[in-house]
């Protein structure tokens, strides 16, 4: 195959510029959904956040394929997620709840994207995580089993989100996501202590320290 000439590719590279701005410009409400007057607020706060994930840089790279892979969760993920929550059957402070944390995901994505946390590729299983977890929640079941299945930035953005602070599970997975890191971070685990003492695993916790570094037991 003939290698692309400059002028093309430069060609190629405006229109999927021109192309990527409309598709991000296109809000839930230009889709099929239409939210009433009373969530209206809420689409439009997650569509801010994601264009505020887009100016982050979060959707660009030089791997075109995950650049594609993250920019269709970003946009048509994220609007086909909108949509079924405001299409669902649940009650409208539920609808609310799950909306606005679906913003707050968003932004935390973005922040601890820049301070360099959260790698971009995990944006589609983030969101996969928390559709899992909504429909877990809607029925007033434990998301903690969701939350053990991901990886420790994976869990923490999605429990970051506070859409599932009434989850009967909501205690044991944030002790997961504790465990998480501090298995991350076996440097860290003094200090994950003391914001957490109360953890079920702390023995299990300060032997790992012990281990990795035999000073932090006398430090």
């Amino acid at each position: 195959m003939r290698r692309m000439s400059y002028s093309n590719r430069t060609v190629i590279t405006v229109c999927f510029g021109f192309f990527s701005f409309a598709v991000s410009a296109q809000s839930v409400t230009d889709l099929a959904c239409k939210p009433p007057i009373s969530r209206r607020l809420w689409h439009d706060n997650v569509d801010k956040a994601q264009a505020a994930a887009l100016k982050s840089g979060l959707a660009k790279g030089d791997n075109d394929d995950v650049v594609h892979y993250v920019n269709h969760a970003l946009l048509q993920q994220v609007n086909s997620l909108q949509c079924r929550i405001d299409s669902d059957s649940m009650g409208d402070q539920r609808k609310i709840g799950y909306l606005r944390g679906l913003d707050r995901m968003l932004r935390k994505v973005a922040s601890d994207y820049r301070g360099r946390s959260f790698t971009p590729s995990n944006l589609p299983i983030l969101l996969t995580a928390y559709d899992e977890a909504i429909q877990q929640d809607k029925k007033i079941q434990s998301i903690e089993a969701i939350v053990d299945r991901q990886e420790y930035e994976v869990a923490n953005v999605l429990l970051a989100s506070q859409a599932f602070d009434g989850n009967p599970g909501l205690r044991s997975a944030q002790n997961k996501v504790v465990l998480k890191f501090a298995t991350l971070h076996p440097d860290k685990v003094f200090i994950t202590l003391k914001d957490n003492p109360d953890v079920p695993f702390r023995d299990s916790l300060i032997k790992l320290a012990g281990y990795n570094n035999p000073r932090q037991l006398y430090d």
